[in-house]
């Protein structure tokens, strides 16, 4: 199934992330409350970036009838993997990088719909807050303040947990998430014919129901 954004949620809002998983579009904690991330609309009002220097191919999917979206990249150097997702009722986004490829990773939040640039502060070792938004990052490597922005340079494994409402990152958040549309699904009655993209269609609906 081609796509050109992939959508992530937690039921309470979502993200749209592009080809090669950058984060276009979030608002938080709502669906519709202002946006941190407004690159989809303005491409100054933040994102999360990921950057490759060599030349790759990019395929991505959903993991197992799942809202966990994997962006895998491929090129002659090597192999990078991305797993993004929202924890299910939950308010934290996780981003999971493996792979031996090189990277930069940019988290650039701009709040109130592109209007707000804050600069974040350090709390407990290496966690990093944002007082506007009550926005906490924990990366799993140490991020680099430059100006406005927090930029990781260097190879996986790296994670990355923005929460907010001064929400704790969850403890085994992917098979959380996993195990949460594992049992979802499972209700579901498939149309063997459109079984695929019903169960698709039927996990974006559900996203988006508050």
């Amino acid at each position: 199934m081609s796509m050109k954004y992939a959508i992530i949620g937690n039921f309470e809002t979502c993200a749209l992330l592009s080809e090669k998983s950058d984060v276009i579009w979030m608002c938080i904690p709502y669906f519709h409350s202002p946006s941190i991330f407004g690159y989809l609309l303005d491409r100054r009002a933040g994102g999360i970036f990921v950057d490759l220097k060599p030349e790759y191919s990019a395929k991505r999917e959903y993991m197992e009838n799942s809202a966990v979206l994997s962006t895998q990249f491929f090129s002659d150097e090597g192999f990078l993997r991305s797993i993004d997702y929202m924890v299910p009722y939950g308010k934290e986004y996780k981003k999971i990088i493996n792979g031996d490829l090189k990277f930069k990773l940019t988290i650039e939040p701009v709040f109130n719909y592109g209007k707000i640039r804050e600069r974040p502060f350090l709390e407990k070792k290496d966690v990093l807050k944002y007082q506007f938004s009550k926005v906490s990052i924990y990366p799993s490597k140490k991020l680099k303040i430059k100006d406005f922005s927090l930029v990781y340079k260097g190879k996986p494994p790296f994670e990355l947990s923005l929460t907010y409402q001064n929400h704790m990152p969850h403890k085994n958040s992917l098979e959380y998430t996993l195990n949460f549309w594992k049992r979802w699904t499972s209700f579901i009655r498939p149309i063997k014919r459109f079984s695929n993209d019903y169960i698709r269609s039927l996990i974006i609906l559900r996203l988006l129901t508050h």
